[in-house]
């Protein structure tokens, strides 16, 4: 029997219709997380209001209480529970950012006869009530109600699991037949500043691990993952080959609130037939906000091992986890296996042709030829009959001359080029120099400048470097390679 053409009309027109309404239907998205920090008070009905992320359905919701007397005054309650429910994992504040409920008489323009609002607020663990003050004829109530950096209870605990229930409510009480108005969609909203969360159900990837049901790990050199949720025990089993010198269990704990933090010590080690080695050696650094943990267990026998972290409760923190192996033969694996030796190549190199070396002649060494010759032909004066009148006109006037040249003359020469002119340092005065600048660049930042520089010299200043030269070498470009006392035990590389 053929149905009539209005009928397949009408069945098309149904399907089209629910579709729509599907469509036009707010999707509500809710989350109390470090990224999703507001939940605003939203109501898609009379009788179906909810706390959401963004700002959903009506944009007033009102009624009229005709029946409201001060003898027989009305109480209304509202709730908004969060849907969906907690997904995350939450750390809450101490303290909420801000509540702002938009609550209106429409009869009472001045504000006057506002009531007070009793706004219950819970998230997990934490119960909280706060009264927001209404308005009176001696303090009208303008604007908006308020509450900022209100205090949230924790006393029993600050952890919004999955699936917990977070909520607010609006109670208030009406004495008088009046129109009240809330006004909703992003006008009424509580700002609670997560302070960390995680989303678990991506986290704990290990899960279900125990004792009975281990992770199976094919190669202990791969990076393995997990999480300890509470007083949880995550468990690996692996492989370790035979002719083993060491085995480092290396793990990263990811940086979360010291509260919540697990607790890190080294994980229960068992070997399926017994002798599991024990008192292995701890290493903690920090690096990029984690800490690292490397295990060191010395010549472990071959075997299946089961590894078991255990968590406590209250608690939660993300892992990752590595073996290195350190094979026999293959270099020492621990530091009483490495001598304190150690060889360094030593000796001196030259610019130039240094067996073409000149020796310098001191500056006064003219002089005290002088004063030698002077002292020979004193003598040779003596050897010279008296009755010679050379001897007393000539050779005793010429050798005296030649004795003082070189006997005073020479002297003072010498302890005149001796003496350092001004501004003029030794090495060990310019090295000395050197290390006092460090120290005071050390405590104080003003040096810095001057430490940086060269032998400790600040940009400007000239160094007077007093130095005796011993020999001179040719460099074969025109120059000359000086040797200097100062130098010789003097290393330029260390």
């Amino acid at each position: 029997m053929m149905k009539p053409a209005y009928a397949k009309r009408g069945f098309a027109t149904s399907i089209l219709l629910v579709l729509i309404l599907g469509f036009l239907s707010p999707t509500t998205t809710a989350e109390l997380s470090q990224s999703t920090t507001t939940l605003n008070l939203a109501c898609l009905s009379d009788s179906s209001c909810l706390l959401d992320n963004t700002e959903i359905g009506v944009d007033v919701m009102s009624r009229q209480e005709e029946s409201a007397s001060p003898l027989s005054p009305k109480t209304v309650k509202i709730e908004f529970i969060m849907s969906p429910e907690q997904n995350q994992l939450a750390l809450l504040p101490t303290m909420i950012d801000e509540l702002v409920i938009d609550f209106r008489i429409r009869e009472d323009t001045a504000g006057v006869s506002t009531p007070d609002l009793v706004v219950d607020f819970w998230a997990g663990p934490s119960s909280n009530s706060w009264t927001l003050s209404g308005g009176s004829p001696t303090s009208p109530k303008v604007g908006t109600y308020q509450l900022e950096d209100a205090e949230l209870d924790l006393s029993r605990g600050r952890l919004v699991r999955p699936n917990d229930g977070v909520g607010l409510s609006i109670s208030f009480e009406i004495s008088e037949p009046v129109t009240w108005e809330l006004y909703l969609r992003g006008e009424s909203r509580i700002i609670i500043p997560v302070e960390w969360s995680v989303d678990i159900s991506s986290a704990n990837v290990d899960e279900p691990s125990s004792a009975s049901n281990p992770v199976i790990v094919e190669d202990v050199e791969t990076l393995s993952k997990g999480a300890l949720l509470d007083a949880d025990q995550d468990c690996f089993r692996f492989q370790l080959p035979d002719h083993l010198r060491a085995l480092t269990m290396v793990i990263h704990w990811t940086s979360v609130p010291l509260e919540i933090e697990q607790p890190h010590i080294p994980p229960e080690l068992i070997r399926e037939g017994g002798k599991t080695p024990r008192n292995p050696a701890v290493k903690t650094t920090f690096e990029a906000g984690q800490q690292i943990t490397e295990i060191f267990y010395e010549e472990p026998p071959e075997g299946s091992y089961l590894a078991c972290w255990s968590g406590e409760n209250n608690h939660f923190q993300e892992y990752s986890w590595f073996g290195r192996l350190s094979h026999e033969g293959l270099g020492s694996a621990s530091p009483t296996q490495f001598s304190g030796d150690a060889n360094w190549l030593a000796g001196e190199a030259w610019v130039g042709d240094v067996e073409h070396t000149s020796q310098t002649i001191a500056p006064h060494g003219l002089t005290l030829s002088i004063g030698l010759i002077g002292t020979i032909a004193g003598l040779l004066g003596y050897t010279i009959p008296s009755n010679n009148p050379w001897s007393k006109r000539y050779v005793l006037p010429a050798a005296l001359f030649l004795l003082f040249i070189g006997g005073v003359a020479s002297p003072l020469v010498g302890m005149t080029g001796e003496a350092p002119l001004a501004g003029e340092m030794t090495l060990d005065e310019v090295l000395d120099n050197r290390m006092a600048t460090v120290d005071d660049a050390g405590q104080s930042e003003s040096n810095a400048n001057a430490a940086a520089g060269f032998f400790g010299l600040e940009s400007g200043e000239i160094l007077s470097l007093r130095m005796h030269i011993t020999g001179v070498h040719p460099t074969g470009d025109g120059r000359w390679q000086i040797h200097t006392e100062e130098m010789e035990n003097i290393r330029l590389d260390s």
